[in-house]
């Protein structure tokens, strides 16, 4: 078939990202991902998807860094839309002069590639990741493959306390991949994955304090910010989150409301840096890792 109806659908998918980045996008701090949306990543998507059905959802791969760093992606996914969130769009990169974190937690993992941006930046980091959708796990673990030392992968979800959790799949906003979402098991009903609390994600991984907290969990803020968030707040240090609706921000607003931090906003993301409690709270600090 002809490449150009799928190049087509690229763009219309992620905006004209790439038509774009024919003009040149130098990243500031990470120029290993300057060519991510050039003309020669042009070529490679294209070289990737040449035998791709256009309704058939196959798994292609560009070399970044000189050919050193691979990126899966799935074709006719959401997964070009994330990369270039990330890459393109930097919406991390007010991250990008933090103090090196030890321990990164990237919550809503998807496939890897929030991950990958802040392994990249930071190398002397640890990350734990947690995706509930089976399908993004199994490109996630590709994606990081290089990084295994340093990374922990958790098929699971971020929850406000462990609980037995059903994973949702093309209910919520566009559908897309990165749009799963989960909910707690009815009475009888058998789950599809673990919903861990942050304070046992750290006991399992053997950490004790976050440096850096990564949320995307498609209205899992709900719950995550809902019930006891003191619990792991008072252990994390900084924390970027999207928040999908008036209803997640408000329960953000409400527990953040106890603590003192530097906050700032980059695209859909809310940034909240040096989160201490506020002292009439007299909760105890974890000290950040090492």
């Amino acid at each position: 078939m002809s490449t150009l109806p799928v190049i087509d659908k690229i763009q219309s998918r992620t905006g004209g990202v790439l038509r774009r980045a024919s003009q040149g996008y130098e990243y500031a701090g990470l120029p290993l991902l300057a060519q991510w949306f050039s003309h020669k990543f042009r070529r490679r998507i294209l070289r990737s998807l040449r035998r791709a059905d256009d309704k058939e959802q196959e798994l292609a791969c560009v070399a970044l860094r000189r050919g050193k760093v691979p990126f899966f992606f799935r074709t006719h996914s959401s997964d070009l839309d994330v990369a270039g969130q990330i890459f393109f769009n930097r919406e991390y990169g007010v991250l990008d002069n933090l103090n090196p974190p030890g321990l990164i937690v990237d919550a809503g993992a998807n496939i890897g590639a929030a991950s990958m941006y802040f392994l990249l930046q930071f190398p002397d980091a640890r990350c734990i990741c947690i995706e509930p959708d089976s399908r993004n796990v199994a490109v996630l673990r590709r994606n990081l493959a290089m990084f295994a030392d340093r990374v922990k992968v958790f098929h699971g979800a971020l929850w406000g306390h462990p609980a037995d959790l059903k994973v949702v799949i093309g209910e919520y906003r566009d559908g897309g991949e990165w749009a799963t979402t989960v909910r707690e098991c009815l009475p009888g009903e058998q789950s599809d994955v673990r919903g861990y609390s942050l304070p046992e994600l750290l006991e399992v991984a053997g950490e004790a304090h976050v440096d850096l907290l990564k949320i995307d969990i498609e209205r899992g803020e709900l719950a995550l910010f809902g019930d006891n968030p003191d619990a792991w707040l008072n252990r994390t240090s900084n924390l970027v989150i999207e928040l999908h609706d008036d209803q997640c921000r408000m329960v953000f607003e409400h527990a953040m409301g106890r603590y003192e931090f530097t906050r700032s906003e980059c695209g859909e993301n809310v940034v909240t840096l040096g989160i201490q409690a506020k002292r009439a709270m007299g909760l105890p600090r974890i000290e950040q890792s090492s």
